[in-house]
């Protein structure tokens, strides 16, 4: 701990406002941007895989973390079933990773682990460290956004998934996300548009939380924090933006690790923030990382926010310092 305390010490500015970013790059330069302003990490996505061998996949990686002077978290979203950006390529899997609900159908949760098992080792063999995995929400709502994605049965269940999947991708060095805080339920899909949670806290607290709760126990690295603006927790401002929320997460549930937006760019939080900086109002609610297609732009934007004093260099060090460790746990460092 002193070590990276350290190495955060000795940064400058500049390098730690780029370890607080998670680039989900599009159409970018990645080498040149990744030398250009060090992000934390890099999103990558089915066109990054696309007609790639597993030798030139990892070589294409291996040119990017080239170019860090930190090693870079190179995170997916591996699920499972509809959201698979790697194992949907014929040529570096047989077959997609399937759901965790039809394999919770098909093998309960034996399957599931040795599944999770697999997944974090064919995603370290091209050399991806993170897997933006479980989903702990939950729904029994054929029809609602986020019902495909979910491991299905009671909040019991879904811990004991949660809890499980987090333990062995900590022991496979495979960085987890518990997503999406304080969990979708039927909620709208808040990559078009802005979705309001009104059910009591009560519910969250016998229901939606103990997934990411049992999740937390189970060694879970980060947290990815909805764009949902739910109402018991504050009735204004979405859980991504809330300091309600990341304090509750924080002193209630007991969780140290990163806590990260899902996607600035997503039309809930656009149309939420009406031309405030939504970067700088995601780090001083207590983001740690935020997730950015225009990374040069929010840079500058948050440096800004650092030199007038809206965001303090205290809270920039702690988030820089979580990064770290999450880094030196997965052996990065």
């Amino acid at each position: 701990m002193e070590q990276l305390k350290k190495i955060v010490q000795e940064m400058t500015l500049e390098e730690k406002l780029g370890q607080i970013f998670l680039w989900s790059h599009v159409d970018a330069d990645v080498e040149a941007g990744v030398a250009a302003m060090q992000p934390g990490g890099l999103v990558l996505f089915a066109a990054d895989v696309a007609e790639m061998t597993g030798d030139q996949l990892r070589e294409k990686l291996a040119r990017i973390q080239s170019k860090a002077k930190l090693p870079l978290l190179m995170c997916v979203d591996e699920e499972g079933g509809t959201v698979v950006r790697v194992s949907r390529q014929p040529q570096l899997r047989g077959e997609k990773f399937k759901s965790p609900m039809d394999l919770r159908r098909e093998g309960g949760l034996e399957l599931v682990k040795q599944d999770a098992e697999e997944k974090c080792r064919f995603l370290r063999s091209f050399d991806i460290n993170v897997n933006f995995a479980p989903v702990a929400d939950m729904s029994d709502n054929p029809e609602a956004f986020i019902y495909p994605r979910v491991y299905g049965g009671d909040a019991a269940e879904t811990a004991e998934y949660t809890k499980e999947v987090c333990a062995i991708m900590s022991r496979e060095k495979v960085g987890s996300s518990l997503k999406h805080f304080p969990g979708y339920s039927d909620n709208r899909d808040t990559h078009k548009e802005l979705a309001v949670d009104s059910r009591p806290l009560e519910q969250f607290e016998q229901v939606d939380l103990v997934p990411f709760q049992s999740g937390i126990d189970g060694g879970a690295d980060s947290i990815m924090v909805s764009h949902t603006i739910v109402e018991c927790f504050d009735p204004e401002q979405p859980a991504s933006l809330s300091p309600a929320v990341h304090q509750y997460i924080r002193e209630k549930m007991g969780f140290d690790g990163i806590l990260m937006t899902d996607d600035m760019n997503m039309q809930a939080i656009v149309k939420h923030c009406n031309g405030e900086d939504p970067c700088v109002r995601a780090l001083m609610c207590g983001n740690d990382m935020l997730m950015i297609q225009d990374i040069a732009s929010g840079i500058q934007r948050v440096r800004g926010a650092v030199e007038d004093g809206h965001v303090s260099m205290e809270s920039l060090d702690q988030s820089v310092l979580r990064v770290l460790k999450w880094k030196h746990k997965l052996g990065l460092l």
